[in-house]
């Protein structure tokens, strides 16, 4: 869900997360394989139950390579 706060547009990471696969055509299994990031984190983190402490979120920056 999109969100406007002060004039600007803000996404959740759960979002940010699955456009940038989206973009990559990257499937969640790949993500996980180069991040080595469980499977069953990433799901959370893309369903948004969870969101990725920042540790996670550097690995994650793989998918912009």
């Amino acid at each position: 869900e999109v969100k406007k706060v002060n004039n600007k547009i803000t996404e959740t990471c759960a979002e940010r997360i699955k456009k940038a696969l989206s973009i990559r055509d990257m499937k969640q299994s790949e993500l996980c394989k180069k991040t080595n990031i469980p499977k069953s984190a990433v799901s959370e983190y893309i369903s948004g139950a969870y969101e990725p402490k920042q540790d996670r979120l550097l690995l994650m920056e793989v998918i912009n390579t």
